[in-house]
């Protein structure tokens, strides 16, 4: 078997090289300074997403919630309870916060309707009284009961669309809740 002889000085240079410790650490490191930056601004867009769909969920509870306590509700208390849901979306921009708030009531089995609906935002609008609206099974189930129904959309948008789409996130919360003092919030205009 031939042996393929390196002159020594390739040998001795390749020996330095492989021997060499200047500036590993600075090589090191620009390898993984972009994996590092992405991980970073990644758990950065996830940890705001997760941040606002809570806040998506509170607003839902809180809308409906204030609503349920109230026996009667006038114009100004509507637009005082909605103004409240910029508190709790806080610290996020209530811009894109649409809202619509709904006494729905069981006529008979299978037959509920809207007693009223008030909204705010540009996704929803108010839903006209007396419309047939599908509750789902188990909210509604003795006659002439009624439930307030609110609904949340927030329209989030990443500062960055590097892991979250440029369209951003909507996210959607319906809540439910019983009337507390009354069995039937009456709603006025005043």
């Amino acid at each position: 078997m031939t042996r393929f002889l390196l002159p020594e000085a390739l040998v001795a240079r390749w020996r330095r090289f492989r021997d060499a410790r200047d500036g590993i650490a600075a090589v090191e490191f620009a390898m993984i300074l972009p994996l590092m930056l992405t991980m970073w601004l990644g758990t950065m867009e996830v940890g705001q997403a997760i941040a606002i769909n809570r806040k998506g969920v509170l607003v839902s509870r809180v809308l409906a919630d204030i609503t349920a306590r109230a026996t009667t509700i006038t114009d100004v208390e509507m637009t005082n309870i909605m103004n409240a849901t910029n508190a709790v979306i806080y610290p996020f921009s209530p811009t894109t916060l649409s809202l619509r708030v709904t006494s729905v009531k069981l006529i008979s089995a299978g037959n509920s309707r809207v007693v009223w609906s008030d909204a705010r935002g540009s996704d929803y609008t108010a839903h006209p009284a007396n419309l047939p609206l599908p509750m789902p099974a188990g909210i509604l189930t003795v006659t002439n009961q009624t439930v307030i129904m609110a609904e949340v959309r927030y329209r989030y948008a990443p500062s960055s669309t590097w892991f979250l789409s440029a369209a951003g996130l909507t996210i959607n919360e319906v809540t439910y809740m019983v009337p507390r003092q009354v069995t039937e919030i009456t709603r006025t205009a005043t």
